[in-house]
């Protein structure tokens, strides 16, 4: 299979030579895929971390196959999905986590959340996700992620990479932030995690619905962030993520300061995410570190 070029240097830049292997192997993997369900393999649209493409069955019904390197995060999503049941978010009709393969609700019509302008009907629909999830609990039987895990995963980002990129006083105000916010136990939920505007679909009957959980514990606050720093191309940054951090501390009835604090936290673990799946940060991620600082004096 001929694969774009870009998702190959990804593939490659995150997992190395486990990566390279991996796509040697794909070929045979998504064989051994049709030969299960009986599908057929329609083109693909978009890869960006993991292969994943539209398939049609023998009786022209549609699901989407998602296939990634196997592992904790591929494992998490299997999860999450698992517990959300349909609930907001897309079906896991099969899986096998040891291979790396899942088989998902082809979601349609399909749009993202982004096509729409008004970010007030956008923070609607995502905080209705929300609301939607935070009385699920998680599996008891599987190790989500938890905000303190992120938290851990900061320090050790920085003990690696240093200031050579993110600025020191940054990092310890993402640290300060982090231990100012605390932990209720009473506010722990299972969330998505990664809830930005092209997780979010358009279904049928004008419903959304989210694809692509990483399962995190924590809570509510700590779900916002990924939908604030994303989609700010062509827009005033600092404007936009304030009007955004109003919207949402209305609707869900969380203090605009507490918002502000997981947003410290986790642009700066954002932009060290970056340097570790070996990603340039760009002026924009900087930009938006330095905007919750400065949204925070």
């Amino acid at each position: 299979m001929n694969l774009p070029r870009k998702f190959i240097q990804t593939v490659i830049s995150v997992h190395g030579k486990t990566g390279e292997r991996w796509l040697d192997e794909l070929d045979d993997l998504i064989t051994y895929c049709k030969q299960k369900w009986h599908f057929e393999l329609l083109p693909v649209k978009k890869l960006s971390f993991n292969f994943v493409a539209p398939v049609v069955f023998e009786n022209s019904s549609k699901a989407i196959l998602k296939l990634g390197l196997p592992g904790k995060e591929f494992q998490s999503e299997i999860a999450a999905l698992t517990v959300y049941q349909g609930n907001g978010f897309c079906k896991l009709l099969g899986a096998e986590s040891e291979k790396g393969i899942m088989l998902l609700e082809c979601i349609e019509p399909g749009a993202y959340l982004n096509t729409i302008r008004d970010d007030h009907v956008k923070a609607t629909v995502t905080a209705n996700l929300i609301k939607s999830m935070i009385t699920l609990n998680p599996l008891p039987s599987y190790p989500f992620q938890t905000a303190g895990d992120l938290y851990n995963d900061l320090l050790s980002l920085h003990g690696r990479f240093g200031n050579t990129a993110i600025s020191e006083y940054l990092f310890k105000n993402a640290v300060s932030a982090y231990q100012a916010i605390g932990s209720d136990p009473q506010q722990q939920r299972l969330l998505h995690g990664d809830l930005h505007q092209e997780n979010i679909l358009s279904a049928q009957d004008g419903a959304w619905k989210a694809i692509d959980p990483k399962g995190i514990i924590s809570e509510t606050g700590c779900e916002l962030i990924p939908f604030l720093i994303n989609d700010l191309e062509g827009k005033d940054i600092a404007a936009t993520i304030n009007k955004r951090i109003e919207i949402f501390s209305d609707l869900l009835n969380i203090k605009k300061e507490r918002i502000i604090q997981w947003g410290i936290f986790r642009s700066v673990l954002s932009a060290y995410w970056q340097m570790e799946d070996n990603m340039p940060i760009n002026d924009k991620d900087l930009i938006i570190c330095e905007m919750f600082y400065g949204l925070n004096q």
